[in-house]
């Protein structure tokens, strides 16, 4: 067995059996089979061709270990006009140039109610070869990447959950990062968010056009429309006004955002819901 040792994925090999015929008889060559799709060997040149008695014939292959990572096995066998099979084995240990950890990011239980609760999750990129280009890019409006190159050669990606863009219940997105490296210019890795909402606002969006208000209410998980104590907002542009279980939210004449406005809502019993407030110009 011819043994390549441990190589990274993509990577090619040349492979030179030698067929010998150890008889005192010519022997031709029927066929030349290759148990593996990763084995590359032009048959044609070798079938048909008589080996004389006591000499040899070398036989060339190519060896792709292709994104085989682990253990890559291969059989070159040799068929004579006898029919006797003569088996050549080679091996090689696939490996990745790169490695992602962890290579699928889930964030679990996320509480879209609290603001505080900042949701980041770290992956560690290492390669002693390959190198990130550029900032990586995202599939989901909820998701923020940033990368830091540490003193020790690995490659830090904190990825950050934005709360205001996730919708309650399963959030799924991607993240690609592409790469300098000619077998794998790119790699993507999958990230699910699982949020939820124990008080939300129906609606969860309200707009405002002009001076006319819009109004809102909570409901509980458990279905209940409770009592409401509280609503703020860091936009000072608008008016909010909480009466029972409603809010009305209106936009001070000549205030102007271009962006949503949030509102939080708390019940009597401590619960924190989110409300949007987009201003849309007449």
């Amino acid at each position: 067995m011819l043994d390549l040792g441990t190589q990274p994925w993509g990577s090619r090999h040349g492979i030179e059996a030698v067929f010998y015929n150890e008889t005192e008889r010519p022997l031709i060559i029927k066929a030349v089979r290759t148990t593996c799709g990763c084995t590359g060997i032009e048959a044609s040149e070798f079938e048909g061709r008589e080996v004389r008695a006591r000499t040899h014939v070398p036989i060339s292959a190519v060896l792709e270990i292709g994104n085989n990572l682990g253990e890559v096995v291969s059989t070159i066998s040799v068929i004579t006009n006898e029919g006797v099979i003569f088996p050549f084995h080679v091996r090689a240990e696939g490996c990745a140039t790169f490695r992602f950890d962890p290579s699928v990011l889930l964030f679990d239980g996320v509480n879209l109610a609290d603001e505080r609760d900042d949701q980041v999750q770290t992956i560690l990129f290492t390669s002693d070869s390959v190198r990130i280009q550029g900032k990586p890019r995202t599939d989901a409006p909820w998701l923020d990447a940033g990368i830091h190159r540490r003193t020790t050669g690995e490659t830090e990606i904190a990825l950050h959950v934005v709360k205001r863009n996730l919708a309650d219940g399963q959030n799924v997105g991607r993240i690609t990062f592409a790469l300098d490296d000619p077998t794998h210019p790119s790699w993507t890795l999958p990230v699910t968010v699982t949020a939820f909402n124990p008080l939300r606002a129906v609606p969860g969006h309200v707009f405002l056009r002009g001076d006319a208000p819009a109004e809102a209410f909570c409901v509980g998980s458990d279905g209940g429309v409770p009592q409401l104590v509280d609503a703020r907002s860091d936009d000072p542009g608008l008016s909010i006004d909480v009466n029972a279980d409603r809010v009305r939210v209106a936009r001070n004449s000549g205030g102007e955002s271009d962006e949503a406005a949030v509102v939080w809502l708390r019940d009597s019993r401590g619960r924190v819901a989110k409300l949007l407030v987009t201003t849309v110009t007449p």
